[in-house]
């Protein structure tokens, strides 16, 4: 069974996307160019010659060249395709039919049905029909493509994996063309395994993208910045990455941020140049203390020598360390000024209290001596 990670509504809060920037150009001696279509698209399937995976009901992490987890429905599609066949694994916590149609809606549509009824598993190859109705290839003229079938249902969880084949060729069953963007669409059946009865969960309108055959190089990434930085400076962050073979890989985006106790907060992006580097500068304003910082790169396809190569995703961590804000140290001439103006609103203060103590003494003395004889003045005895 599949190992889904589960976000947390922090995370699902915090999570940011943010767009790439421009493309360097590639290493000497090599010829590079983009080869996923302009167009966007909701999931990818990898052209894989040699699959390895084994049909028993059981999808394990890395047993698929890809996973794809469909949000509205609750499918986890795992798959992959070759020249011959296109090998599909489908889970999901129901207990009733899983199905996954290729195709612009309903009608016309290659649909695959799968569930798990009282032990047994089935497999429908399944043409679509006007006003919503549906019926097995066989009875509509084409052929069961289906050739192998393995499920379980646990704990109500049901997996089903399957391997349908281009051969015999079915004119109801359209071949993938590699290199293209097609339409498909999944849905499901919580409780009923009735292939007659409707879904209860659909999504739709969705594009799938055929990859060609790739050759996977693996990726390393060098992540440098202080140890230390202070919260309102801007501090750089030099991310290098290189292939298996330690050259540098140009044109890869790369996404920059720090981890949380909720997940990876990233806080911006950039493509590598010519060297396989990316330098960005970030500050921090609300996080202070030790951090971790995070980078994480993006799958590039691109044709190297001819040859179609995969560049894989991969990350690095680094552990800094934010400290408070630094205060700007003032100019001498400020520090002057300023003691110079409190020194002076010190002397007004003293000339101030000095005339009002002065005048305060002046009225005391005016006080005490009011009764006094003024100068010249004295008493007169008058003698008989």
């Amino acid at each position: 069974m599949i190992q889904k990670k589960i976000l947390t509504a922090g995370q699902l809060f915090i999570i940011l996307a943010f767009a790439g920037a421009l493309i360097g150009p590639p290493p000497a001696g090599a010829q590079t160019t983009a080869i996923i279509p302009d167009q966007s698209y909701d999931a990818s399937m990898p052209f894989i010659a040699d699959s390895s995976v084994i049909i028993d009901g059981d999808i394990q992490d890395d047993e698929y060249g890809q996973i794809y987890e469909n949000v509205p429905t609750g499918i986890t599609v795992a798959w992959e395709y070759n020249d011959d066949n296109m090998t599909i694994g489908l889970e999901a916590a129901v207990t009733g039919w899983l199905a996954i149609g290729f195709g612009t809606g309903m009608e016309d549509s290659n649909i695959l049905m799968v569930g798990v009824a009282d032990s047994t598993v089935y497999c429908y190859d399944i043409i679509g029909l006007a006003g919503f109705d549906h019926a097995d290839d066989v009875d509509e003229g084409g052929v069961d493509n289906i050739v192998s079938c393995a499920g379980t249902e646990s704990g109500g969880t049901t997996t089903v994996e399957l391997v349908f084949s281009f051969t015999p060729v079915d004119a109801l069953d359209p071949i993938p063309e590699v290199d293209t963007i097609a339409p498909f669409f999944v849905g499901l059946n919580e409780d009923s395994d009735d292939k007659t009865r409707i879904h209860d969960v659909y999504d739709h309108n969705l594009d799938l993208y055929y990859k060609p055959s790739t050759i996977n190089m693996e990726t390393e990434m060098l992540l440098s910045a202080p140890d230390h930085v202070h919260q309102m400076e801007n501090f750089s962050i030099e991310a290098t990455i290189q292939d298996s073979n330690s050259d540098p890989v140009p044109g890869i985006e790369i996404s920059i941020g720090y981890k949380t106790v909720f997940g990876n907060f990233l806080m911006t992006d950039g493509i590598t140049d010519a060297q396989g580097k990316l330098t960005v500068e970030i500050f921090f304003e609300n996080v202070l203390g030790p951090i971790t910082l995070i980078a994480i790169s993006q799958e590039l396809l691109t044709v190297v020598d001819s040859t179609n190569t995969a560049y894989l995703s991969t990350e690095a961590e680094l552990d800094i360390t934010v400290d408070g804000e630094v205060e700007e140290e003032e100019p001498s001439y400020v520090i002057t000024s300023r003691w110079a103006l409190v020194g002076g609103f010190w002397l007004i203060g003293i000339i101030i209290w000095s005339t009002f103590g002065y005048n305060f003494y002046v009225i005391i003395q005016i006080f005490r001596h009011r009764n006094d004889p003024l100068p010249g003045e004295g008493s007169t005895e008058v003698s008989s």
